[in-house]
């Protein structure tokens, strides 16, 4: 059997899924601020853009849709 990503983090699958939510949250609450805020038209109309939570090294953490 595989393993979760949990079991790779050493927590419990309910912290894992309490806090993968509350990152991908902050990545969308990161996209409404920058469609609020972005001076482009493609941003704020058009919506063209990704947000992303990534770690030190460069590994993506959390993106929103």
């Amino acid at each position: 059997m595989a393993q979760s990503p949990a079991d790779d983090a050493g927590v419990d699958p309910i912290t894992f899924t309490v806090l993968w939510d509350r990152l991908v949250s902050v990545c969308e609450e990161m996209g409404i601020t920058l469609q609020r805020t972005g001076k482009s038209e493609a941003v704020s109309a058009g919506q063209d853009f990704s947000t992303a939570l990534f770690e030190a090294e460069g590994e993506m953490i959390a993106d929103a849709e």
